[in-house]
């Protein structure tokens, strides 16, 4: 064999060689699903309701209860409500108008968890703090930092609303 036909033939490559830039493909791809499956599947069984800073909208849930939505509000809960559960994710400030039921109503903030069996009351949980106001009913109010929970009955306290800081219970 002469140089030139030495120079021109193809190197010899191993199996992983070949296979290297189908498998860097094969992991990014398998690294998009882990990804984008848990989104995907969110996005599929859950609602959210998100107001602007002009807006108010008032919710129909399953159950029969209402939600009014305050302003730069969101409300985020599974599309299979009422079924096994009656739960749900508030952040900002609603008024609820809760329907009796068997299956307890929890709303989870991000300061505190609130759970009726039927009422009608005002939740507010923005970042500078918590408050539940019950007009009609009785609520449960608990907190994982303190796992204090507390009863409130309607006008609690002298301005009808219950203030939890954002660390701690109180009255």
């Amino acid at each position: 064999m002469s140089q030139d036909q030495q120079r021109f033939s193809p190197p010899k490559q191993g199996i992983w060689s070949a296979l290297r830039p189908r498998l860097n493909y094969a992991v990014a791809l398998g690294l998009a699903l882990v990804i984008a499956l848990p989104m995907a599947y969110d996005s599929l069984t859950t609602e959210t309701v998100l107001t602007k800073v002009t807006d108010f909208q008032t919710i129909q849930l399953a159950d029969g209860s209402t939600i009014s939505l305050n302003a730069g509000s969101r409300i985020k809960y599974k599309k299979d409500f009422n079924t096994e559960h009656r739960t749900l994710t508030l952040s900002g400030e609603a008024y609820f108008n809760v329907q009796k039921g068997t299956i307890p109503f929890v709303i989870n903030t991000d300061h505190g968890q609130i759970t009726v069996l039927g009422t009608s009351f005002n939740v507010r949980a923005r970042k500078d703090g918590f408050e539940v106001g019950v007009n009609e009913g009785i609520v449960k109010v608990s907190n994982e930092n303190s796992r204090q929970k507390i009863i409130i009955y309607p006008y609690h306290s002298r301005d009808g609303a219950f203030k939890i800081g954002s660390k701690d219970l109180y009255i």
